[in-house]
């Protein structure tokens, strides 16, 4: 046996264990065993999460902007040209 004809025989059964794994991979992944049964809803357990955000331990005298006690800047009246010509 040749150098060239071992290292065929290397390529074949590398590409061949290759095809398992993928084989296994795929067949795996979709017989999951953890399927959810019908009718249990969509709840996944675990800790619920809050959207009203976090609560910030601001120092005396400083507020969130748009939180209670905030006050909006009062911003200088704009005036605006036409400029066609």
């Amino acid at each position: 046996m040749g150098l060239a004809e071992s290292y065929i025989i290397d390529l074949v059964l590398t590409g061949l264990v290759y095809l398992v794994i993928v084989w296994f991979m795929t067949k795996w992944m979709n017989g999951s065993p953890y399927k959810r049964p019908p009718g249990t809803g969509g709840d996944d357990g675990g800790l619920g999460v809050e959207t009203s955000g976090p609560v910030l331990d601001l120092p005396p005298g400083v507020t969130s902007p748009g939180g209670e006690g905030y006050i909006s800047p009062e911003l200088p009246e704009v005036e605006v040209y036409d400029k066609t010509y």
